[in-house]
C-alpha cells in the first residue's frame, strides 16, 4: 500500500506539472483521476471521480491572474481515497465516492493557496534576478537607485527631444471660480 501511494504521488506530481509547464491538458481531473485509479487497480472509480471534479470546477479556468482551485490534486486525492478505502472495506460504493469528493475539495483549495504563494515567490525571485543583472552585469543602475527597466528594441536609436515649458497663467481666486462655473478659455 505504501508503494502504491509513493508511485501515485510521483505520477500525480508529474501530471500536475502540466498545469504550468506543458499545458497539454494532462492535469485535468478527467485524465489524472483515471490514471490514479489505474495505478490503484480501479480505473472506473477514477473516471467517475474525475468527471465529478471536471464538472464541479469546469467554470474555473486560469484566465488572467485568476488561479483556480487545484482540481488535479483534489481529483487524484479523491480517487486514491475512494479506491484505497474501498479496498479496505471490500467495495467502492457511490456513497464512498461522494464522501471522498467532499473530503478532497479542501485539498484543492489548499493547493490553490500554495500555487498563489509559489507564484508570488517566483515573481520576487524574477524581480531580484532582473535587478541583480541590471546592477552587476551592465551597470545600468547604481546603489540607491530604484530599478525601472524598459528594454527598447535592438534596432532602436534614441533621439533627444526638447520638452516644451508649460505656459503659466496667474488667476485670482474669484477668477478661478468664475472659470470653473461659467467655463472659459483659461482652464485646460
Amino acid at each position: 500500500m505504501l508503494t502504491q501511494i509513493v508511485i501515485l504521488s510521483l505520477v500525480g506530481g508529474l501530471l500536475c506539472l502540466d498545469r504550468i509547464f506543458l499545458q497539454a491538458m494532462l492535469s485535468r481531473p478527467i485524465v489524472i483521476a483515471p490514471v490514479a485509479g489505474f495505478l490503484l487497480g480501479d480505473s472506473y472509480t477514477g473516471l467517475i471521480i474525475g468527471a465529478i471534479f471536471e464538472l464541479f470546477w469546469i467554470d474555473r479556468a486560469p484566465i488572467g491572474i485568476y488561479i483556480p482551485p487545484n482540481d488535479s490534486v483534489a481529483s487524484a486525492f479523491a480517487a486514491a481515497l475512494a479506491i484505497l478505502a474501498g479496498q479496505s472495506l471490500g467495495a467502492v460504493t457511490k456513497e464512498l465516492m461522494a464522501l471522498s469528493v467532499l473530503l478532497a475539495v479542501p485539498f484543492g483549495i489548499l493547493a490553490k493557496r500554495m500555487d498563489v504563494r509559489m507564484m508570488a515567490a517566483n515573481d520576487r525571485l524574477s524581480d531580484r534576478a532582473l535587478e541583480e543583472w541590471a546592477r552587476e552585469k551592465d551597470r545600468l543602475i547604481e546603489e540607491g537607485d530604484h530599478p525601472i527597466i524598459i528594454m527598447p528594441p535592438s534596432d532602436y536609436t534614441p533621439v533627444p527631444t526638447a520638452t516644451p515649458k508649460p505656459e503659466t497663467i496667474v488667476l485670482t481666486r474669484l477668477e478661478i471660480w468664475k472659470e470653473l462655473i461659467f467655463g472659459g478659455e483659461n482652464l485646460p
